[in-house]
């Protein structure tokens, strides 16, 4: 019987913690930029039409491609790689980790410094709000929830590195 270890090589390891420091420092830094860019109401130069769910124009014209370029911009460094699926892998987790880090980190800004006509500025991501729309875990004291989408994504996170690692040469 083989025995699981998750034992990184050096190549390995550099290569993931960097796309993954990557990905991270994209979602954080973008984070306040989509945030405090809302307060610009009318002068925000995309239509303001619903196109898929509550995916507006700019969600889904301007959003959603510079998250998949960031996403896949790793690939280009790395030669180790091989394969399809490993390669599928590696952008969704990626794209997972910088989403995820954008939209609680969006939140992060609503808490810490809201925007002056935020009508839920200083409160963290609330029960009814879209991004919990598919469900959420309760925080202590009624303060928020966390989605479930949250920890979905970690886990899938976690598991598409292991399959990426898993397929480094």
């Amino acid at each position: 019987m083989r025995e699981f270890t998750l034992s990184f090589s050096a190549r390995q390891e550099k290569l993931i913690q960097k796309a993954f420091f990557a990905s991270f420092l994209f979602g954080a830094l973008y984070a306040p930029l989509e945030y405090y860019a809302l307060s610009l109401g009318d002068q925000w130069p995309f239509p303001k039409v619903s196109l898929v769910e509550k995916f507006n124009f700019y969600h889904v014209f301007f959003m959603a491609p510079l998250f998949a370029w960031v996403s896949f911009l790793p690939l280009f460094f790395t030669s180790s790689l091989k394969g399809f699926f490993p390669k599928i892998a590696f952008f969704l987790a990626n794209f997972l980790t910088a989403v995820t880090v954008e939209d609680a980190g969006w939140f992060v800004c609503r808490v810490i410094y809201p925007r002056l006509k935020d009508p839920r500025g200083g409160l963290w991501i609330q029960a009814e709000e879209w991004t919990a729309r598919w469900g959420s875990f309760p925080l202590p004291g009624g303060v928020g929830v966390i989605p479930y989408w949250y920890v979905a994504s970690a886990i899938l996170v976690f598991l598409a590195y292991l399959f990426v690692k898993r397929r480094i040469r």
